[in-house]
């Protein structure tokens, strides 16, 4: 989402935002990020680690929701940043329905191209990976404060 907000600050037209806020997510799915158990969804889904970061990423996801639109409003009209942060969010809705519908251990059933393009460009799924998100999260907000400046 915090990608999907530099996008919608460095471009500032709504017709653009969204394909490009797409774009950013799967390219940004293809770098290292923080997962376990890539391979069985179901014993992921029920690992502490993978649920204390699910919580800590819902807390920062709200956090920004709530917040950017007022501290961003001079230099991007809130709308056009709430298209931004969506559209970058939106192919993690996926996940959102199999974190809820994944009988315990199997696989999705009803999978479709996008699931399956999604899962295998996630390569970089390690609990390390957490470090290089860290890293990304503090660039994109030193990123957003120069477009916003």
């Amino acid at each position: 989402m915090l990608a999907g907000a530099v996008v919608a600050v460095g471009l500032q037209h709504p017709l653009l935002i969204a394909p490009v806020a797409v774009l950013s997510h799967f390219l940004l799915d293809g770098l290292p990020h923080f997962g376990v158990h890539r391979h069985d969804h179901a014993k992921r889904n029920r690992h502490p680690l993978f649920q204390y970061m699910l919580a800590i990423d819902i807390a920062l996801a709200v956090a920004m929701v709530l917040l950017l639109p007022s501290i961003l409003s001079g230099a991007v009209s809130a709308w056009v940043l709430l298209v931004g942060m969506g559209f970058a969010f939106l192919p993690d809705i996926t996940w959102i329905y199999r974190f809820f519908t994944l009988p315990k251990n199997k696989k999705a059933e009803n999978e479709n191209w996008i699931s399956i393009f999604h899962e295998k460009i996630q390569w970089g799924e390690r609990t390390w990976g957490v470090f290089v998100e860290i890293i990304f999260f503090g660039l994109m907000g030193v990123v957003l404060g120069v477009l916003a400046a």
